[in-house]
């Protein structure tokens, strides 16, 4: 009888988008109702709005909707998210992987913030949008720092995400992943098997490496 390995606990920021772009892609990925802000599978979601902490059990309070951000930024002076954090458990290489998805704010202001989330982070997904001419710079921004913080050899992905009205050359993107140490990829958000094979390679990456380690 062979027993079941237990699920491997991932986490992964999720840098370089504005917070509200970055909940729109971590919906795909997860399967979330388009309508619920908050996804019911998931245990408990975080997200922190200039500082505060707004925390709720999902699966006891089902009625938040795209309004709910609206809400919150009303009552709060009008601040936008900062964080938002969000798990789904996948399979990769017939191992169980609980990811922890931390999308963390661009913004300058937020750098102290942003860095104390990078800690504990096996790996970090790094996106910029091609019809943003200012994206590439926030994911430059956001690989030094987290290149910075954590250890130089933690797996990063460097994600272009495409548009019909691209400013952003797909060379431009490869030469900062080159800078960076970092795998390249450039998907549709709308399309869910790019959006998912980015997340199970980086995956994937994470796993050889914790394997090549443990038989070292």
């Amino acid at each position: 009888m062979t027993q079941e390995r237990s699920a491997y606990m991932l986490k992964m920021n999720i840098l370089g988008l504005p917070v509200e772009l970055g909940i729109e892609l971590l919906r795909i990925f997860t399967k979330q109702e388009k309508q619920i802000t908050f996804p019911p599978g998931v245990n408990r979601t975080e997200m922190y709005v200039g500082g505060v902490r707004v925390s709720e059990t999902v699966k006891e309070r089902k009625g938040y909707t795209e309004g709910f951000f609206e809400h919150v930024k009303k009552h709060l002076s009008g601040l936008t998210p900062v964080i938002y954090i969000t798990t789904k458990e996948i399979l990769v290489d017939n191992q169980s992987v609980k990811l922890i998805l931390a999308l963390v704010s661009p913004s300058k202001i937020y750098q102290r913030l942003r860095q104390n989330f990078y800690r504990g982070a096996g790996a970090a997904l790094i996106f910029f949008d091609k019809k943003d001419s200012h994206s590439l710079s926030f994911a430059e921004q956001g690989c030094n720092e987290f290149r910075t913080t954590i250890n130089y050899s933690t797996p990063v992905a460097l994600v272009g995400i495409q548009s019909n009205t691209a400013v952003i050359k797909t060379e431009q993107g490869q030469v900062l992943a080159s800078k960076c140490k970092s795998s390249y990829y450039e998907i549709t958000c709308s399309d869910y098997k790019q959006v998912e094979d980015v997340f199970l390679d980086l995956t994937y990456k994470v796993l050889q490496k914790i394997q090549q380690q443990e038989f070292m």
